[in-house]
C-alpha cells in the first residue's frame, strides 16, 4: 500500500481500514485488553470512563467523528486502562498496526494524528484544572456552558444546551452523586445561571459571557 498521496484523512484511512458499525452501548474495550490496532471514529460519539470497584463510573471524555484512539498501544503495547464504549450508534475504521506504520509516511496522516492527542492531553489538563480549582457546581456549569449552541437565542438571553445528559452522566463527569446533581442543578436555576425549559436545560447568555 502507499502512502496515500493528498487524499484526505478519513479518505485515506477507509481504503486501508476494516469498517466497524456498532450499536448503541457496545463495548469496544475494557480495561486490562491487550490491542495494537489504530481506531479512527468516523460516526457517532464514543466514552472513555474508569470504573471503580464499587462500580461507580469517572467519564474521561467523549470522542466525536475525526478523532483517534489507542494510539500508545500501536507504539508502546500496554494494556487499556479504561472502558471505552459507543454513546450511540457509530462507525469506527480499525487500522492495523502494519497499514499504520506505511500509513506514518503521509504528513496529513501524521498532523491528524498529532492534533488528536493534544485534544485530548487539553481535555486531561483542563479536567485536572477543574478539579483541582473549581467545585463541583462550578463544573456542572462549564459543562453546560461548552455544549452551548450559539445559533440561535430565546427570550433575548438563553441558549440551548446541544448535548443531553442523564444526572447520572453529569454525576459520572463531575465526581458527585445524581442526587447531589439534582441538587446544584436547581441551584443553578435560582441563580439564573440555567433554566429548564421543556426538559431541555438552556444558559444565560450572561454566565456564558463570563467563561468566554
Amino acid at each position: 500500500m502507499g502512502s496515500g498521496g493528498d487524499l484526505p484523512v478519513h479518505e485515506l484511512l477507509r481504503t486501508c481500514s476494516t469498517r466497524l458499525c456498532l450499536p448503541k452501548d457496545q463495548t469496544i474495550h475494557v480495561p486490562g485488553t491487550k490491542d495494537t490496532n489504530l481506531y479512527y471514529i468516523e460516526e457517532g460519539p464514543v466514552r472513555f470512563s474508569l470504573n471503580s470497584y464499587d462500580g461507580d463510573e469517572k467519564i474521561l471524555y467523549i470522542l466525536g467523528p475525526g478523532n483517534f484512539f489507542n494510539e500508545g498501544s500501536i507504539c508502546c503495547p500496554q494494556e487499556v486502562m479504561c472502558h471505552i464504549y459507543c454513546e450511540e450508534s457509530s462507525v469506527i475504521l480499525k487500522v492495523d498496526s502494519t497499514v499504520f506504520r506505511t500509513l506514518m509516511k503521509n504528513a496529513a496522516f501524521v498532523e491528524a494524528l498529532f492534533r488528536g492527542l493534544m485534544c485530548k492531553n487539553n481535555l486531561l489538563e483542563q479536567e485536572v484544572s477543574n478539579i483541582s480549582f473549581k467545585s463541583c457546581k462550578e463544573r456542572l456549569l462549564l459543562i453546560f456552558v461548552k455544549e452551548c449552541c450559539k445559533d440561535k437565542i430565546y427570550d433575548h438571553d438563553w441558549y440551548d444546551v446541544k448535548k443531553r445528559y442523564t444526572h447520572q452522566d453529569l454525576a459520572s463527569i463531575i465526581g458527585a452523586n445524581r442526587v447531589t446533581v439534582s441538587k446544584m442543578i436547581g441551584e443553578l436555576c435560582e441563580e439564573c445561571q440555567i433554566r429548564c425549559l421543556n426538559r431541555k436545560i438552556q444558559v444565560n447568555r450572561k454566565a456564558l459571557k463570563r467563561r468566554d
